[in-house]
């Protein structure tokens, strides 16, 4: 089980760093956070995604850091396909991703997936996880 958690641990790694590269070309992680409307209208940005610098007479919303008061996240009905570290495969019905933004760079996740199956040479299939969740926390 230990080798199965490390490779998830860098699937989960690999998600995360093709996700950053895809969105940045820098090395650096992007920042979670909000674009909110302030009053007075004091803002650097003139648009509600906080991607245009403000004008002398558009100055409606600002950028703040972090997660704010809602950090948690739920991504449902992933499915997940974990590779050995023999090559083989283990394939798995899906399953959830929850977590909590830490900060905003960072978060604390925990992976539920459910009856995974490891596909056999002679064409059969062996049960790998049983039915209850297996359950993935990082800390």
């Amino acid at each position: 089980m230990s080798r199965v958690k490390i490779i998830i641990v860098g699937v989960l790694a690999a998600i995360a760093l093709s996700a950053i590269t895809a969105a940045s070309a820098s090395a650096e992680a992007p920042e979670l956070g909000r674009c909110v409307k302030v009053s007075p209208a004091v803002g650097k940005y003139k648009g509600e995604h906080c991607t245009l610098a403000a004008t002398a007479t558009e100055h409606q919303y600002e950028w703040f850091p972090g997660p704010g008061a809602l950090s948690y996240f739920l991504i449902e009905g992933v499915f997940i396909h974990l590779t050995r570290t023999n090559g083989e495969s283990v394939l798995c019905s899906p399953g959830n991703i929850e977590g909590h933004w830490t900060g905003p760079k960072t978060a604390t996740i925990t992976v539920f997936w459910w009856n995974c199956d490891q596909p056999q040479s002679n064409g059969e299939v062996e049960k790998v996880c049983g039915t209850g969740p297996t359950v993935y926390q990082n800390q």
